[in-house]
């Protein structure tokens, strides 16, 4: 029969604790086999441990990539989405605009010039014109608006502006005047728009008005003017001076 290893079935950590017990006891053939057994498993044990702990590792290693990467994201989203703060920019008109009347060519390309040459020909003059020139006024002279109103205006006899801005438009200060003591305050876009005509175009006591009526005095125009800069450009030395006793800067 053969003789039953009473070690066999233990484990490594069993077998260490007994080599180290037995250490003189054992025969010492079956104690290096015994000893041999224990490394052996021991070792095989410790691999076993150092995959676990690589899998573990490797695992948090993982998750913690993917926090940076959805912390980023999560950043990244509320930074695209944050509120900003729109700075003054120039309105610039389509370049799909298929409209083959010269005249709104002609403002696309804010060629002042050319508007004038055009205006002399009635047959290019509609209310459309007025509305391009009026939504791109950023490109092009208060002059040529103005000439561009006139010419609708002795077509058609009327324009479709609102009526403080179409006055201002054409320098009718008795009329601005009119209208703006009829109105207990001022802000719309409208009114800024005609504070900003009646710098070039009409008198100081239309400038008084606006600011009396709720217009701040340092207001600038889409091209960054102010009432200054637009009335010195146009050469109305009446609304220089008022500007200029407003306390605003030569």
């Amino acid at each position: 029969m053969a003789k039953i290893n009473p070690f066999a079935e233990l484990n490594a950590e069993d077998m260490s604790v007994l080599v180290e017990k037995y250490d003189g006891k054992i025969d010492p053939k079956q104690l290096e086999a015994i000893k041999e057994k224990t490394f052996c498993k021991a070792g095989l044990e410790r691999k076993k441990s150092f995959s676990s702990i690589k899998v573990i590792r490797i695992a948090i290693a993982a998750a913690a990539v993917f926090v940076v990467v959805l912390s980023a994201v999560i950043t990244l989203s509320v930074i695209r989405n944050k509120p900003k703060t729109a700075a003054p920019t120039t309105v610039v008109p389509s370049s799909s605009v298929s409209d083959t009347n010269p005249l709104i060519t002609a403002i696309s390309k804010g060629d002042d010039k050319l508007i004038g040459s055009l205006l002399e020909n009635s047959v290019f003059v509609n209310e459309d014109v007025l509305n391009y020139a009026m939504k791109y006024r950023n490109l092009l002279s208060y002059r040529s608006i103005s000439n561009i109103t006139k010419a609708v205006k002795e077509k058609f006899g009327m324009t479709g502006l609102d009526p403080l801005v179409e006055n201002a438009v054409l320098g009718n200060s008795a009329e601005v005047v009119r209208l703006l003591q009829s109105k207990e305050s001022l802000g719309s876009l409208n009114d800024k728009i005609a504070y900003f005509f009646s710098a070039a175009f009409c008198s100081g006591d239309t400038l008084r008005l606006f600011n009396e009526k709720g217009i701040e005095i340092g207001t600038t125009d889409t091209n960054g003017d102010t009432i200054y800069e637009i009335a010195k450009k146009y050469g109305n030395t009446e609304n220089q001076k008022y500007a200029l006793n407003m306390g605003m800067q030569n």
